[in-house]
């Protein structure tokens, strides 16, 4: 399940520093891959408000966005905190940029899918939302195992895009341990964007008329 996904290979310690460190008190987190500025962001919200938000509510700046873009689809929930890390910060990574994204059923390199369920900007970046707590105690396991190690022990995250499972992956001298977290499917995230923006196009209306 891992032969097609982009990876990034990289320590506990860095990854914790990415995605545990700042994100206190929160279920889950919003894991933005950008190919094209090489940076990954990772994001806690407050899912109260992806609900209220329909509605109308507070939105990320403009710089925001640009910063993270993958974050537009948020653009009316309230960001509680964000970390970004450089991609050459970690050991290894991987980008896929050959997915088909034109309803076609296969991709590059002849791996069958509904090409209707791929993002359309899937070759540049990725919008990955799952729970925090696991990855958590995955990632507290790998520290604990390198603590016997004269090295850290690497960590490999494979991942496709919104929807597909995202998975950890670490391998001692006797163990291979494994976390396959699913992620939300992007097709919500964009269903969630467009509701938003319709219902603050029907406000506008409203207040002008």
């Amino acid at each position: 399940p891992t032969i097609n996904c982009s990876l990034i290979v990289s320590s506990a310690r860095v990854l914790n520093k990415l995605f545990i460190n700042p994100m206190k008190r929160t279920p889950e987190v919003a894991f933005v891959v950008n190919d094209s500025t090489k940076v990954t962001t990772v994001s806690s919200f407050d899912h109260t408000s992806v609900a209220s938000s329909i509605g109308g509510g507070p939105s990320l700046s403009q710089q925001q966005q640009n910063n993270s873009p993958g974050l537009s689809i948020w653009s009316n929930v309230s960001l509680k905190t964000e970390t970004s890390m450089a991609c050459d910060e970690f050991d290894h990574y991987a980008w896929r940029d050959d997915r088909c994204c034109n309803g076609t059923n296969d991709d590059a390199n002849g791996s069958n899918f509904d090409g209707d369920d791929v993002p359309p900007n899937v070759n540049e970046e990725v919008c990955l939302v799952f729970a925090i707590k696991d990855v958590k105690a995955f990632l507290q396991f790998c520290s604990q195992a390198s603590s016997s190690m004269d090295e850290e022990m690497p960590v490999n995250v494979y991942f496709e895009w919104g929807g597909r499972p995202t998975i950890f992956e670490c391998e001692g001298e006797s163990f291979i341990s494994r976390l396959i977290m699913a992620t939300l499917d992007h097709r919500l995230l964009q269903q969630h964007d467009t509701t938003t923006n319709n219902t603050n196009s029907a406000n506008i209306g409203s207040a002008n008329g």
